[in-house]
């Protein structure tokens, strides 16, 4: 995996080779800013990101499952 806006020069070359190598083992999706709520730390109460990301069967009837 590359997030190719905290990556160097040398490990974008690196991973480019990789990537015309095998093209069919990589997708590529934007980067996004996550959110972020207040959490409980040590020193009180501070701001952290987060990432939700609900698991949903959808059919007949639409279903939110619990996943990891």
């Amino acid at each position: 995996m590359l997030i190719g806006p905290a990556a160097t020069k040398a490990e974008i070359e690196a991973f480019r080779a990789r990537l015309s190598a095998r093209p069919d083992n990589y997708i590529a999706q934007p980067t996004l800013a996550l959110s972020a709520c207040p959490t409980f730390v040590e020193s009180g109460i501070a701001p952290r990101h987060i990432d939700l990301r609900p698991f949903v069967l959808s059919g007949k009837n639409v279903t939110i499952v619990p996943a990891a």
